[in-house]
């Protein structure tokens, strides 16, 4: 693939005097119209995958602030990275990839799944959360991904779903047990970051359900509305299925589960 001549700030949308915040939004609009733009035929799309990687790449080079003081306007910095060399992080963070993601993790642990990058401390999980990779988000948490690890500024990969705006991604990962109380170092939650109204409405109805709730660890919920639950007690849940005894007991919620 030949080197384009654009620099990380043009093919981000970012200027130079951007801080860590907006640059994350400039990286997140990227990220939506991709997002769109998979949705069109494979002839009609606008960005093409090649195009996506520079973009991560470009967000690489920025959002880390030793590259980012190192980068000279116009100068070299690394606009590709060979296959093999592509960390499992990276993988997750480019839906096209996701095959070879599930090949390098046909052997894993849950330490490998769940390894947090030295920079950020992002899990694969978190960036496939980010870029609304779904397939992956499936299979990572499928292998026993923690939804609740995080990141070094305390969020979590439903934190960076709400912020990027992916409802369907804050589906995910609330129905495999994420805890939508868990809040970051700027004190906020997942829901509180929410990008627009289709990400909070999810949160909305999502936290009506028992096992959204067993997963936050929410006992007076199940004493105050137990006689308007009506699925079964043993209810197996979503893909995982889950009871909510399973969900309580592998989260250490010993009230819940004496309750339950």
């Amino acid at each position: 693939m030949a080197a384009s001549t654009s620099t990380p700030y043009d093919i981000l949308g970012a200027k130079k005097t951007d801080n860590d915040y907006q640059l994350r939004q400039a990286y997140r609009a990227r990220i939506r119209e991709y997002k769109k733009d998979r949705l069109r035929t494979p002839a009609n799309r606008k960005i093409t995958p090649e195009k996506f990687r520079l973009i991560c790449r470009a967000y690489e080079t920025l959002s880390d602030h030793d590259k980012r003081k190192e980068y000279h306007p116009d100068g070299p910095w690394v606009q590709h990275i060979p296959l093999d060399k592509y960390t499992l992080q990276q993988l997750a963070a480019e839906p096209e990839l996701t095959k070879e993601l599930k090949i390098r993790l046909q052997n894993a642990t849950l330490r490998d799944i769940d390894a947090q990058d030295p920079h950020k401390g992002h899990t694969a999980l978190y960036c496939a959360a980010r870029a609304c990779n779904v397939e992956a988000v499936n299979y990572l948490t499928e292998q026993g991904a923690e939804p609740d690890r995080k990141q070094w500024g305390g969020s979590t990969a439903l934190h960076v779903s709400a912020f990027y705006g992916h409802p369907e991604i804050v589906r995910c990962l609330l129905e495999c047990g994420a805890d939508y109380r868990i809040k970051n170092d700027g004190n906020n939650t997942a829901e509180y970051e929410s990008y627009n109204d289709n990400v909070r409405q999810m949160f909305t109805d999502l936290k009506t359900t028992p096992f959204v709730q067993a997963a936050a660890d929410q006992l007076d919920w199940f004493k105050t509305n137990i006689s308007n639950i009506t699925q079964h007690i043993d209810e197996q849940y979503h893909v995982q299925r889950q009871t909510l005894l399973h969900c309580a007991s592998k989260k250490g919620y010993m009230d819940l589960v004496c309750w339950l």
